[in-house]
């Protein structure tokens, strides 16, 4: 289950303690009028200061709108923040787009969030408030949480086409958003599949500032009974992360020239699409070319223990079993970093990935470098280079 763990962080541990919900929060969770702490997500902010502040400086994850030709609206998501903070944002983007024919959600970069932003998001399309989303199954407590739509501070646009980009990276919060309104009929899914993480949790003190993230209850959607647990959310059109995007604006402008009744408006739609189609082709003679590159990535191709050093349409590309695939950048001779946007780089602090050679040449481990120069772990390469 992608939403278990433990880990040693001090950081973590005494923000948990600030939120005073007690040493199990699932055991304290319900009150009498059957709300839980996920419908709260105010409650205990004073101990995420650095966070909020983090959140803030990136426009409340939301870095990038846009209105492509076609009059295509374009929004780009990182982390889910919470929606008590994050809400005016989304209403000014919402407004921003107010006006377009189609909506793409970039969710390539969404791996979890707090969850009341999905819900808010939304809500935006759906005819009106209190409509049911999903519910949470806590078998444990014998109980079902339904979560519905609630009202948004702005218009709602309950009929317009919606495109949403997943990747590798597409995870938990990410997920359920796509998934949410891909079966509700709302959304095509374009892109890779995602990561198949969909038990909600809560994250508990342990002891000697130890934590640990334990799944407490099961997503139920109306339609499917079910949820993207293990398989992920499934792309109606599957295609590289890369391309995602002109594949997304490419079937919009589609289903607009179809529409449309307006001869001329209809040839102007149709100079966008050849546009569209020679960028689209461009990418994939460029990933062609990569791929035939392939091999200059050989040397550092293979198994490190539980990670793993593989290729993908001409990228050097790093997964820990059961994560996401992320693309690598070449820093300097052996040495490379992840290729993660800003928001998440400050998040995570990933180390730098230094492959190490031996005497004759060849990459016989892997060392984790951190910022200051120092090694964090090596991994020594599997003997059969597989």
């Amino acid at each position: 289950d992608l939403h278990f763990s433990v880990s040693y962080n001090p950081q973590r541990f005494a923000m948990i303690g600030s939120f005073e919900l007690g040493p199990n929060p699932a055991l304290t969770m319900f009150d009498e009028d059957g709300a839980t702490q996920n419908d709260r997500p105010s409650e205990g902010m004073q101990g995420m200061g650095g966070i909020l502040e983090g959140f803030a400086r990136t426009n409340y994850s939301m870095p990038h709108a846009e209105v492509f030709d076609g009059n295509i609206g374009y929004l780009e998501f990182g982390i889910f923040p919470p929606i008590d903070l994050a809400s005016p944002t989304v209403d000014a983007a919402m407004a921003f787009l107010g006006n377009v024919d189609a909506l793409i959600l970039d969710l390539r970069r969404v791996n979890g969030g707090v969850g009341g932003f999905t819900p808010y998001v939304a809500s935006y399309f759906f005819e009106s408030a209190d409509e049911l989303l999903f519910s949470r199954d806590y078998p444990w407590a014998d109980r079902r949480i339904e979560t519905r739509t609630p009202e948004v501070n702005g218009v709602r646009r309950p009929d317009l086409p919606i495109w949403i980009l997943t990747g590798d990276m597409t995870g938990s919060a990410g997920e359920n958003l796509s998934y949410t309104l891909q079966q509700h009929g709302k959304a095509r899914v374009v892109g890779r599949n995602t990561r198949g993480a969909a038990n909600s949790s809560v994250i508990v003190q342990l002891t000697d500032n130890f934590v640990a993230q334990i799944p407490i209850a099961r997503v139920v959607h109306p339609v499917t009974n079910s949820n993207w647990q293990d398989n992920g959310v499934i792309p109606d059109t599957e295609t590289s992360e890369d391309e995602a995007l002109l594949v997304a604006r490419s079937e919009a402008l589609e289903m607009l020239m179809d529409a449309t009744t307006d001869a001329t408006y209809g040839r102007i739609l149709a100079q966008y699409m050849d546009e569209v189609r020679a960028d689209l082709g461009a990418a994939n003679a460029s990933v062609d070319a990569a791929g035939q590159a392939d091999d200059a990535w050989d040397d550092y191709v293979g198994r490190y223990g539980i990670r793993r050093v593989f290729t993908e349409d001409g990228t050097l590309r790093y997964q820990r079993d059961g994560g996401p695939a992320i693309r690598l950048d070449r820093k300097e001779g052996d040495l490379f970093r992840f290729d993660l946007d800003a928001n998440q780089r400050a998040a995570t602090q990933m180390p730098d990935l230094r492959f190490d050679r031996d005497s004759t040449g060849s990459v016989h481990q892997l060392s984790l470098i951190r910022s200051d120069g120092s090694v964090e772990q090596v991994l020594p390469r599997q003997a059969d280079g597989t």
